[in-house]
């Protein structure tokens, strides 16, 4: 997995991701940033590979070392974009796109990666592309707002995935996702104690370290949001939702994926029984 994300002011949206992503069984990733960010994360993250990248005057990333990572593009499955990438440089959206043009495998697009997303690109690469917007982030990418009913909520998410040839995934309570055909996921766990920051980025590398392993984009979206909100319903039992942090939720993944592989059957979690 190849992870685009961080920046000097927001190191720790890329610690979350690439944390949840190894704690989710990505075999390697790669972490793709800017100076004060790898200098800082390394230490900490020692079954990480980096690559750093030059900075602006803003503490964004100037760019993405192309050449470098482009002769390595096969060596991925999947890239996840956007956790903590600040506004970023034209010619950091330039390169970025450039990649994913050229990219064959599953692309996330979350937070300040969202913008990267070309519904164009998309179209060719059927179905291969997952976004994770919040209620914002979603009207600014298809320019109508979120209904608060669930039904139209989910009519809108739908709509907006078979329109953008994408897996949408809208976070919320419940967080939803809808595949290219319009069928919606209607996701049952989790609890209000996860709207927290950073809570969005531990998402990303689920979902990111799942497609790395060859999950289809909408499975892997669909099994994403049931771990992540399942880490959240496990640190409600032994805590509170008050004192909730997005850190906590990667430490109890390991009892999360206990619990699946004890179970009789791992197409239920998979969401084969949860489509309506």
């Amino acid at each position: 997995m190849l992870l685009i994300a961080g920046s000097n002011s927001m190191p720790g949206a890329l610690y979350l991701s690439a944390i949840s992503a190894l704690r989710s069984g990505v075999g390697k990733l790669t972490i793709v940033s800017c100076g004060l960010a790898v200098n800082i994360l390394a230490p900490h993250l020692p079954e990480a590979m980096w690559v750093k990248t030059a900075t602006d005057r803003n503490g964004c990333m100037k760019g993405i070392p192309n050449k470098e990572i482009l002769t390595r593009l096969r060596d991925f499955t999947a890239v996840a974009i956007g956790p903590g990438l600040g506004k970023g440089s034209r010619s950091l959206e330039a390169e970025v796109k450039n990649l994913v043009r050229k990219f064959n495998g599953s692309v996330i697009f979350d937070a300040d990666g969202l913008k990267y997303y070309d519904s164009e690109i998309a179209f060719a690469k059927k179905g291969g592309y997952v976004l994770t917007p919040h209620d914002g982030e979603f009207e600014r990418i298809f320019r109508t707002r979120p209904p608060e009913d669930l039904f139209n909520r989910k009519k809108c998410v739908a709509e907006a995935a078979r329109q953008n040839h994408c897996v949408v995934l809208l976070k919320g309570n419940p967080t939803l996702v809808s595949d290219l055909n319009g069928t919606v996921y209607r996701n049952s766990t989790g609890n209000p104690g996860m709207a927290t920051a950073g809570s969005g980025d531990v998402l990303t590398g689920v979902i990111g370290s799942l497609m790395a392993q060859r999950w289809p984009a909408f499975m892997a979206a669909q099994f994403g949001a049931y771990i992540h909100g399942k880490a959240g319903d496990i640190i409600q039992k032994s805590s509170s939702q008050t004192s909730l942090i997005a850190s906590d939720l990667p430490r109890v993944f390991p009892d999360v994926f206990k619990s699946i592989e004890n179970l009789d059957s791992i197409k239920e979690i998979r969401g084969v029984n949860f489509c309506d």
